[in-house]
């Protein structure tokens, strides 16, 4: 075989790939519409949302649907807000946390969320909690080291 073979099998493969990913995407997609044709993320991820809720404003929290895909939990006056986004079968949590007006983000992305059991949503949700902490406890330590406050 010559180099022009060769290349053409490498891309032919590379496109087949690619057109592969496309068609599960989509495939991804069209199941996200199925499943959210009756329910929005709030009513899929209620016990995650709640949690959250619960987690960082005692409850007291206004959750936000935005669309069948995207809701926050915010406090008015807080200095967090969590945004959740579901899309082809993914989860993605974005936690936004301000400290003397230094702003830290955290993000978890659950590939498989489509399946996600009670039990499944729990241990996440100590975990997502879990990793927020130490990640927060490092941001504090980090600006206060930077600037005083007291």
């Amino acid at each position: 075989m010559d180099v022009k073979q060769i290349l053409f099998i490498v891309i032919g493969l590379v496109l087949y790939a690619v057109f592969r990913k496309y068609l599960q995407f989509k495939k991804e997609q069209r199941l996200d519409a199925e499943e959210l044709k009756n329910q929005n993320i709030y009513d899929k991820f209620k016990f995650l949302i709640d949690g959250f809720n619960g987690y960082c404003f005692n409850g007291k929290g206004k959750v936000s649907v935005f669309d069948n895909k995207n809701a926050n939990v915010y406090q008015e006056g807080s200095n967090q807000i969590v945004l959740f986004q579901y899309n082809a079968g993914m989860l993605t949590i974005v936690w936004k946390y301000k400290y003397f007006q230094n702003e830290m983000v955290y993000e978890k992305n659950f590939p498989d969320a489509r399946n996600a059991t009670e039990i499944g949503v729990k241990g996440a949700l100590n975990t997502i909690i879990d990793e927020f902490n130490e990640q927060l406890s490092a941001h504090k330590a980090n600006i206060d080291k930077k600037s005083p406050h007291f």
